[in-house]
């Protein structure tokens, strides 16, 4: 029985393998740059990918641009940003089926047609199966947000036959920049590949707010997480420390889809959950209206909502994991928590500095306004533009 039903999935799959097949075909030699990613579902990283697309439309007409989407994604957050900048391709199905290999063939025979093309994917390791069937002369270049164990996520291992063939590689933390470097040395990767590794921060997508809109003396203190419902994210850490901190003047605000989910009801005394936000100017008014921005993930890149957060004055507490320290310093523009393994221990240190902040609202006037400094400083939109355009079209 099961062996007769994955007959009848591939042979439902047939449509889209022509269809896909004929609008390959249809690619103009005149496109120049194809994208590999996963979403274009609601997250930090797909509006980073959709913020690269628009940093470059100057450059590249929608004509000379492919985008390439290798998983199913949850919402439509940002499908018309990436319709906007080129075609776009939805080949998970496909990228899933036994298939996958005509497919990849296909994907490469557009690619190789064209003329002077540049490959650019991210969390995609479809791409880098692509390299062995791309003509020498096809300019290659990756970007990775941050390192994710192996076992969760083979992308950067993946990618290591094919170091030499990059271009160019795009990270957006110092700490991801060494990661690969540590990666590179255990796996023999000459040390010349280093000097090909780029930093290239996240851009802020709201203009400079005044900060003295903000009133930071009013109790309760209100602190805000933005975010997708995924483990590494620990969104029950923050309704633990909310329990803990239920008879005292400080508040949460839970912003994201079905985040609820992952705090335990008898945790729920003091949260309010907004549900999926994804209109730019509510967000700002959120950010705005909240004194804290919090953090508990076990891993991170650089989130983008802590760099927004940052931008409207929120104070940021948070686990110090991956980039994010480059920006945070501990009691100059916000607070880092100790990742340790004992996860109470975590949420005693959110207590003690959230009930800080709430005592003592001076001091987070003046972390806000540093943190403000420090995001407008680390993630200007022209560097950012300016730099992406320079590593895809040269």
């Amino acid at each position: 029985m099961r062996k007769l039903r994955l007959l009848l999935y591939h042979f439902s799959l047939l449509p889209r393998l022509f269809s896909t097949y004929l609008a390959l075909r249809k690619i103009s030699i005149h496109t120049r740059l194809f994208c590999f990613f996963p979403f274009y579902q609601t997250g930090g990283s797909e509006r980073v990918h959709a913020d690269i697309l628009e940093s470059i439309h100057t450059e590249r007409r929608p004509h000379e641009v492919a985008t390439f989407f290798t998983k199913v994604s949850r919402s439509s957050t940002f499908k018309s940003h990436f319709q906007t900048v080129g075609h776009c391709f939805e080949i998970a199905p496909l990228d899933r089926s036994k298939f996958r290999g005509l497919l990849i063939k296909t994907m490469a025979r557009a690619i190789n047609r064209a003329h002077a093309p540049t490959v650019f994917g991210a969390n995609a390791t479809l791409m880098y199966e692509l390299i062995p069937y791309l003509h020498k002369s096809v300019r290659i270049v990756d970007l990775t947000h941050s390192f994710v164990p192996e076992s969760d996520n083979p992308v950067e291992r993946a990618s290591l036959p094919y170091v030499d063939r990059l271009a160019a590689r795009v990270v957006i933390s110092r700490k991801t920049k060494e990661d690969y470097e540590a990666l590179y040395r255990a796996e023999g990767v000459p040390d010349k590949a280093l000097s090909n590794i780029h930093l290239v921060h996240n851009r802020l997508n709201y203009p400079p707010w005044d900060l003295a809109q903000k009133v930071y003396n009013v109790l309760p203190l209100r602190a805000l997480f933005v975010g997708r419902n995924s483990p590494e994210k620990r969104i029950g850490l923050i309704a633990r420390i909310a329990h803990a901190l239920r008879d005292e003047p400080v508040k949460f605000t839970f912003v994201g889809a079905n985040l609820e989910q992952s705090a335990a009801f008898v945790h729920r005394s003091n949260l309010y959950f907004t549900g999926e936000v994804t209109d730019p100017l509510a967000l700002a008014r959120i950010y705005q209206a909240h004194h804290v921005i919090l953090i508990t993930s076990r891993r991170e890149g650089f989130p983008l909502v802590l760099a927004e957060g940052m931008a409207h004055g929120a104070v940021p507490v948070s686990t110090d994991v991956g980039g994010i320290s480059d920006h945070v310093q501990d009691g100059e523009n916000g607070f880092l928590i100790d990742n340790c393994e004992d996860e109470s221990v975590i949420v005693q240190a959110f207590v003690a500095r959230l009930r800080y902040l709430a005592e003592h609202p001076e001091i987070a006037s003046q972390l806000g306004k540093a943190a403000q400094t420090e995001a407008y400083r680390s993630f200007d939109p022209e560097v950012f533009n300016e730099k992406w355009k320079e590593l895809l079209i040269g």
